[in-house]
């Protein structure tokens, strides 16, 4: 409930973008993301069906929002990721994410990103 709450407040004050993924008209993977200021964007959740996961998909989501967001003039991609998930904490470490801060309950994560950043999407 704080979590939806939380994403539903960000939303009446920055407006949220989505981007998803379909195979046979149905999606199959989606990614939430926001502009929060002029210098950030965030991404509030990547979710991919778990029959699909390891292809590549949510990587290329990823890389997708972090293209918009370099086009469009921001310097910081922000998330956050519960420590109980460790597989997502992976994923974004592997991407070059840093924790920034930490709660009992989450990790706070920021990457900077960079005007020569170049990305190859196989699912685009």
């Amino acid at each position: 409930d704080n979590y939806v709450r939380m994403i539903l407040k960000n939303f009446s004050t920055h407006p949220n973008y989505n981007l998803g993924v379909f195979e046979n008209n149905k999606i199959i993977a989606f990614i939430i993301f926001t502009f929060s200021n002029s210098l950030s964007g965030y991404i509030h959740t990547i979710v991919v069906l778990k029959e699909k996961r390891g292809k590549g998909i949510a990587k290329d989501l990823l890389l997708k929002v972090e293209s918009i967001l370099i086009k469009n003039n921001r310097k910081f991609i922000n998330l956050s990721v519960e420590k109980r998930n460790g597989e997502a904490l992976g994923f974004y470490l592997k991407f070059g994410y840093k924790i920034i801060k930490t709660n009992q309950l989450a990790y706070l994560l920021r990457k900077k990103l960079g005007e020569n950043q170049r990305a190859t999407y196989k699912h685009w």
